[in-house]
């Protein structure tokens, strides 16, 4: 006899809706406002169902509108008499910036083959949809063989102030055909269930480093009745991009592209009975190995005759660390904890560091973190503890990223597009900092925005510790520098530039800094 979890997946297979679409326009972010107005214009005749959205991490309430069919959004943009509420939907939980949330509201909006119909999606209490730069407004942007999406703008709410072009970020779903049934909305993702209950360490997602032991925890209320346990060697998927519904509106969200890898209960050909809540230990040998699960108990009351828990995923590192640095905060990071996994150390003016605070204002201290948004060459003197990097007033609460990686024995602390205070629609900075552990050297990659205006210190030191050239001052200004070779220091000192403005130049290139043992005997600009 098959496993309970195989016979699911066949009936997952064979009886999902068939006629279910969804067109995805993007979620590469990158801007954002209140909401966004775009057009849609149907190739063959369908029925909109249901949108998701690229939302910020939080907690929203989610409004769509809609004109009249035919009508394209401009120039009726800012004329609220002439858009219709068709859904609002309060408490929408975020799935986390660049994935799909899911609004779970059911338009069942009609388009006929060759008609417009404009939407309007915000949220109404923030600033916490995630779009994207267009090109052109009414360009097209995104299509299939049945549905066209083309470029919009970005508004405040409500009807506000717009801009343009922008690229709506979301999941379209239809139906083919006119007044089409949509049916329930399916899940992105599998919730647990008193039925079928699965976790690791206590969630959907677990992180060790090769060797360290997991536990999965397995729990239904349905007594002692057939489970199995379905288990993959790769990631965890949710709907939209490689999971499966069933028949019954329940949602795989294991990856069956290449088949279950191998089965929890079924080594003997034979259905297992679930003995009541139970911890499994395991671990992964290997380095950057996953394992995914999902658990199916026969549920002769429900619908598909079988209850899924949520799908879960254990993985060893070294992995990226993504870091979610509020305004004027930092974070410890253990290198030898996961998702890094490096057993080694940093070298920073002749100290070995196991650990780093990463500071959402630019910089990377060590002996402490920091939350000072006014840089000033003084402070980076007189500090408890070292840093380096390019401090200023950011927001990578509101925009860009904070990743830590570590590859070949390269440590790397990476802002990327992280906006100037408050962040949203704001000139960003990017910067990088990279530890070599194998030479002891570190090197800064670093530019601005021309027009990012608030002041900045860049550089190292080795603060109250160390010794200071500038005595107060910056020693060193990088745009001189550039170029001009090998800067020979002293051990121990700092090399500091400051600036009110841009510590870039305008050809808009960065600055590539090689910092010498990383204990400031030495400095070279490019």
């Amino acid at each position: 006899m098959k496993s309970a979890f195989a016979l699911l997946v066949a009936v997952a297979l064979l009886t999902g809706a068939a006629s279910a679409q969804t067109l995805t326009t993007t979620f590469a972010g990158g801007n954002g406002q209140s909401g966004n107005q775009f057009d849609l214009v149907a190739v063959n005749d369908l029925t909109i169902c249901s949108f998701d959205i690229n939302v910020d991490p939080g907690t929203w309430d989610v409004e769509i509108y809609t004109l009249p069919s035919g009508m394209p959004y401009l120039p009726n943009w800012n004329v609220p008499a002439a858009w219709t509420m068709i859904a609002s939907v309060n408490g929408i939980t975020s799935a986390g910036t660049g994935v799909p949330t899911q609004v779970s509201a059911t338009l069942g909006v009609d388009i006929p083959a060759g008609v417009t119909q404009a939407f309007y999606v915000t949220v109404t209490n923030g600033t916490a949809i995630n779009y994207t730069n267009g090109t052109t407004t009414g360009n097209l942007f995104a299509s299939d063989a049945n549905l066209n999406f083309y470029e919009g703008g970005g508004l405040s709410y409500p009807f506000g102030s717009n801009f343009n072009p922008r690229v709506w970020n979301g999941n379209i779903h239809y139906m083919l055909g006119l007044g089409g049934a949509c049916g329930p909305i399916l899940a992105e993702w599998q919730p647990n269930s008193p039925e079928s209950t699965l976790d690791i360490d206590g969630g959907q997602y677990a992180a060790n480093c090769a060797g360290v032991p997991f536990t999965l925890n397995s729990s239904t209320s349905n007594g002692v009745v057939a489970y199995d346990i379905g288990l993959n060697m790769s990631p965890i998927v949710p709907l939209s991009s490689g999971g499966t519904a069933t028949g019954a509106s329940q949602t795989v969200n294991l990856d069956l592209a290449g088949g279950l890898t191998l089965l929890f209960t079924d080594t003997t050909g034979s259905f297992g009975l679930h003995p009541g809540a139970f911890a499994a230990p395991f671990s992964l040998g290997g380095p950057a190995a996953i394992l995914s699960g999902q658990q199916a108990v026969a549920n002769p009351g429900g619908p598909d005759g079988l209850a899924l828990s949520q799908a879960v995923q254990a993985e060893t590192g070294p992995n990226p660390l993504a870091l979610s640095l509020g305004d004027d905060n930092n974070i410890n990071v253990s290198l030898a904890a996961a998702p890094l996994c490096f057993p080694g150390s940093v070298s920073f003016y002749g100290a070995a560091w196991t650990d780093l605070f990463v500071n959402s204002n630019g910089d990377v201290s060590f002996g402490g973190g920091h939350n000072d948004f006014s840089a000033t060459v003084g402070e980076w003197e007189t500090s408890a503890f070292g840093r380096i990097g390019a401090q200023c007033d950011l927001s990578p609460n509101a925009s860009g990223s904070v990743t830590v990686t570590e590859a070949a024995g390269v440590v790397t602390v990476s802002y990327v597009a992280v906006g100037q205070y408050p962040g949203v629609g704001t000139p960003t900075q990017t910067c990088s900092i990279a530890f070599d552990t194998n030479t002891g050297d570190a090197f800064m990659s670093l530019i601005q925005d021309v027009g990012f205006g608030d002041p900045t210190v860049a550089g190292i030191s080795n603060g109250a510790a160390g010794t200071h050239p500038g005595a107060g001052a910056a020693n060193i200004s990088f745009d001189v520098a550039r170029g001009g070779g090998i800067l020979p220091g002293v051990i121990g000192q700092s090399w500091m530039d400051a600036a009110g403005g841009p510590t870039v130049n305008t050809a808009g290139t960065p600055f590539l800094v090689d910092f010498f043992g990383t204990d400031g005997s030495g400095i070279n600009v490019n």
